[in-house]
């Protein structure tokens, strides 16, 4: 019996280990971004997850997942509005803070009326769509345009 209970505490620190591990190789990953960047006409609930998943206060070093995670948060917002929300709103995005910080900061110009009237459209959690709301209220103001509400 001890060498079943010692075996299984073996087993799970590994399975344990195992996971952190992969968690850690998954954020900053420009392969997901890819997988995003090809697929953005059919995007999956399971492909934004693992793109939202990757994330991080850790990216903000690498220029080109910033940059290009960037973009492509922008893209998948205005093209799958509603499946966006709905997989921030799974128990698996924990990180919903550093991407909300990443669209804060826009690098490219986008019609943020046009942004801000989608988000506003859809049904989902009202502090998940009063923060993006307000994101886009500010970003707009940095530069001189008022949205309309």
């Amino acid at each position: 019996m001890r060498k079943i209970i010692k075996i299984s505490i073996i087993l799970l620190t590994f399975m344990n280990v195992s996971n952190v591990a992969f968690a850690k190789s998954e954020k900053c990953n420009i392969d997901k971004l890819l997988v995003i960047h090809d697929n953005i006409d059919s995007l999956s609930f399971q492909m934004v997850e693992d793109f939202l998943y990757t994330f991080d206060e850790a990216c903000k070093n690498n220029v080109e997942y910033s940059q290009w995670s960037n973009e492509l948060l922008y893209k998948v917002i205005d093209k799958r509005t509603k499946l966006y929300f709905k997989v921030l709103q799974s128990e698996n995005i924990t990180n919903d803070s550093c991407i909300l910080k990443s669209f804060r900061a826009p690098l490219l110009d986008y019609n943020y009326q046009k942004l801000y009237d989608k988000i506003k459209g859809i049904k989902t959690s009202e502090s998940a769509r009063n923060s993006y709301l307000n994101a886009l209220s500010e970003i707009a103001k940095e530069e001189s345009f008022e949205l309309v509400r």
